[in-house]
């Protein structure tokens, strides 16, 4: 399993946080079953959005990294939070589960 906490920092909370409902509903539907979002909160002073999401398999991820329709919505995103000063930090706990490792004969 993969677990990414996507950590955004905007400069003020006249900053919207980047959104796109349209991804959001290609993920759950393509990747349903592969793919978990945990958690989305937001600090008590607004700045800083959170999201842990995870992968059920290294091998999914991948492949989400590969979707044409994501590197659309990340390169959407990065332009946006560049623009508008906001930062992006994610950290990655990755524990091998089946399909990941080798078989040991």
């Amino acid at each position: 399993m993969l677990t990414i906490t996507s950590k955004f920092v905007r400069p003020s909370t006249a900053v919207e946080f980047f959104t796109d409902a349209v991804f959001d509903q290609h993920r759950a539907a393509t990747y349903a079953g592969k793919y978990n979002r945990v958690s989305d909160t937001v600090s008590d002073d607004g700045l800083t959005r959170t999201i842990v999401g995870e992968w059920t398999t290294r091998l999914a991820f991948t492949e989400f990294m590969a979707d044409p329709v994501a590197l659309a919505y990340k390169a959407a995103r990065s332009a946006y939070n560049k623009t508008n000063g906001i930062t992006k930090k994610d950290e990655f706990d990755y524990v091998p589960s089946e399909g990941d490792t080798p078989p040991v004969v």
